[in-house]
């Protein structure tokens, strides 16, 4: 319960003091894409690239998460996912991972004709629908990496919903040029 407070809180207070952050992001926003590497936290290990098993809640459904490999110095990554929703709306409220300082929620906005990543409280996920999160949209971001992501490692992540609340979630890392899960599975044929 501490961490699911402590994960809230620091969420809150992010989304308060919200700006653009990361060069590297702000040219992902433009290019359309992330290329900021990607990642969720945890340990790494598994070589295997297939999909962990989607995790459920209730009514909420996390599937499809994956990252992009890093490089040796990458500062950041995205982590991008599908929350499906069978019950009332809910919302994405933060997330935790031990492969980074940090992790805040992000969405890319166009404003004057120029794509910006700004940090969000929440995401919502409409009930009986679906978020999407991915590449040039919204996505969860991990500040500080503490290390590469290693195309076929999967990583731990426990994303906080405002109603489901805590869920631990596994992240496949997929090669640097990803743009969506399904070019995990064809790497790895």
């Amino acid at each position: 319960m501490t961490n699911y407070l402590h994960v809230l809180l620091l969420s809150c207070a992010l989304a308060a003091a919200a700006e653009p952050h990361c060069d590297a992001c702000a040219a992902d926003a433009a290019a359309g894409s992330s290329t900021a590497a990607v990642a969720a936290g945890g340990s790494a290990g598994s070589s295997s690239s297939a999909s962990p098993a989607p995790v459920s809640t209730s009514s909420v459904v996390v599937e499809a998460v994956w990252a992009r490999a890093t490089t040796a110095s990458a500062k950041a990554a995205g982590v991008y996912l599908t929350i499906r929703n069978d019950g009332p709306a809910d919302a994405l409220a933060g997330a935790s991972c031990d492969r980074a300082d940090l992790c805040q929620l992000h969405e890319i906005r166009e404003q004057d004709g120029v794509a910006r990543m700004v940090a969000v409280e929440r995401i919502l996920v409409p009930a009986g629908g679906a978020a999407v999160l991915k590449p040039g949209g919204q996505h969860v971001m991990l500040l500080g990496l503490r290390g590469p992501l290693v195309a076929g490692e999967h990583l731990a992540l426990t994303l906080v919903f405002t109603k489901a609340g805590p869920r631990q979630v596994q992240a496949v890392v997929g090669p640097v040029g990803a743009r969506e899960f399904a070019d995990i599975a064809a790497s790895s044929r």
